[in-house]
């Protein structure tokens, strides 16, 4: 019997690590939405706005389809800090 393996990449969907108030993070699945924020991912030289794909568990009020600001990190998963985020307040 042979069992296929399932995993998402990267480099296929993008990922963002989510901030919290008290500092933890968590990460989620969250795209680009146009293609200069594509551009800004790929180069990661900045900010841009991502889509979430999947539902945070930390951040109340937020769901899959909710936007973010991500910040890029070089080679490190992109942020989106709490305080950054304008439903947060």
């Amino acid at each position: 019997m042979t069992i296929a393996v399932f995993s998402l990449s990267s480099t296929i969907v993008p990922t963002v690590n989510l901030i919290h108030k008290d500092g933890d993070s968590e990460g989620v699945w969250a795209t680009y939405l146009t293609p200069e924020d594509k551009a800004t991912y790929k180069a990661s030289s900045g900010t841009y706005e991502a889509v979430l794909l999947n539902d945070p568990l930390g951040w109340q009020g937020r769901q899959w389809g909710d936007v973010v600001v991500a910040t890029t990190r070089g080679s490190a998963r992109p942020i989106a800090r709490w305080q950054d985020d304008p439903m947060s307040s």
